[in-house]
């Protein structure tokens, strides 16, 4: 645990001050909204009310510097491992080998790259999804690129892409509040609202920050856009060939699952027998093709390096079974649905994971152009 931590704290570079992060309510606050809105379902008050309670004391007392809570207990040593040798029993997990701490480490640090963007692009692909086509498609006559490279994932336009994306969500929000008799109370930039005409009063308001915003943003991607155009070699190519291949294929297959999802809702529920048999003849025409995306996937690389054989056992039998969905009129086969639902998700996860990594073989190749250090970690 006090490994991980410490990976933590410096993966997302962190001050430390007696051996434990200091966390601040702009790094707790990271979803960068404007609007507000009263938690009915929490148990705890909001951020900066706990703040301001605790500030409304008065009270001052010696900060201990002891590194870890659990210096407070006695024999914390032996209550380390009875509570760890508790956990795992109720786990029903047995222990197979053991490794020490820095093969531990290692290990996690392994896996976490391996499921994570190169660091250097400052998690601006884990908040925006930039579509790999439009890279393809820039024009780069007379188009330069205005922001250095070594500035280009600063945080500084990390934080552009995560004002417009709030802002976007901010919207949508206060769409949904315009269609109620009576809005949810709310905050926005701190001042409480609670009338219908407060919302389109602040939907007006963003509106017009978003112009502005809608417009940094578009001009902070045409420089990205423009980095990975004009530095594009033949291995590149063929990446990002790949990219967008895989990201098509995703598409519809998104779209197939949602279709099916869709149908099965329709066909399980208590309806005309001559609809559900309509809805039938389309749903089994779609998991023929979901079949044939399956049997895809297990013809892949991704099946040969990533899938366990339960999974490729579980697809295969999905692929080889001729599904029957209803016994007769009234009954449905759930043993069927179960199947169908379970191989949706197995084809969503594994699309997913297959794009995650074409994206981050092609990131690896700029990887070396980029030299960007956070003010944090220069500090």
């Amino acid at each position: 645990m006090n490994q991980l931590v410490d990976f933590y704290i410096d993966d997302y570079e962190l001050s430390l001050e007696n051996n434990l992060a200091i966390v601040g309510i702009n790094e707790f606050n990271q979803n960068h909204s404007l609007l507000q809105f009263e938690d009915l379902w929490s148990t705890h008050p909001e951020m900066d009310k706990r703040l301001a309670n605790i500030a409304s004391t008065n009270h001052h007392s010696e900060i201990d510097k002891s590194p870890k809570a659990i210096t407070l207990l006695q024999k914390n040593n032996e209550f380390e491992e009875e509570f760890t040798f508790n956990f795992f029993f109720q786990l029903n997990l047995y222990r197979v080998n053991e490794i020490n701490n820095s093969e531990f480490i290692e290990t996690f640090k392994t896996i976490y790259n391996k499921y994570n963007y190169p660091k250097v692009y400052n998690h601006f692909f884990t908040n925006y999804d930039l579509p790999f086509d439009r890279i393809k498609e820039v024009d780069l006559t007379n188009k330069q690129q205005n922001i250095p490279t070594n500035e280009l994932f600063s945080d500084e336009n990390i934080l552009v892409v995560k004002q417009y994306l709030a802002l976007q969500i901010d919207l949508l929000q206060l769409d949904f509040f315009t269609s109620q008799k009576k809005p949810q109370p709310f905050k926005y930039n701190n001042v409480v609202y609670n009338k219908k005409q407060d919302v389109l009063k602040v939907k007006e308001e963003l509106e017009q920050i978003n112009k502005e915003k809608e417009a940094e943003f578009s001009e902070y991607l045409d420089n990205i856009k423009i980095f990975f155009k004009s530095n594009l070699d033949e291995q590149k190519t063929i990446l990002l060939e790949d990219c967008i291949k895989v990201e098509a294929d995703l598409s519809a297959n998104i779209q197939l699952v949602d279709e099916i999802r869709t149908h099965i809702n329709f066909a399980t529920k208590p309806i005309h027998e001559k609809l559900r048999i309509e809805a039938l003849t389309v749903l089994n025409n779609q998991i023929e093709q979901l079949k044939n995306v399956t049997k895809d996937i297990l013809q892949s690389e991704i099946a040969k390096e990533k899938l366990t054989i339960r999974e490729i056992e579980n697809a295969q039998y999905f692929i080889d079974e001729d599904w029957i969905f209803f016994f007769d009129s009234t009954g449905y086969n759930n043993n069927a649905f179960e199947n169908l639902i379970e191989n949706l998700y197995f084809v969503d996860q594994v699309s997913n994971n297959l794009l995650f990594q074409k994206k981050a073989a092609f990131l690896k190749e700029y990887e070396p152009l980029l030299d960007y250090t956070s003010k944090t970690k220069a500090s």
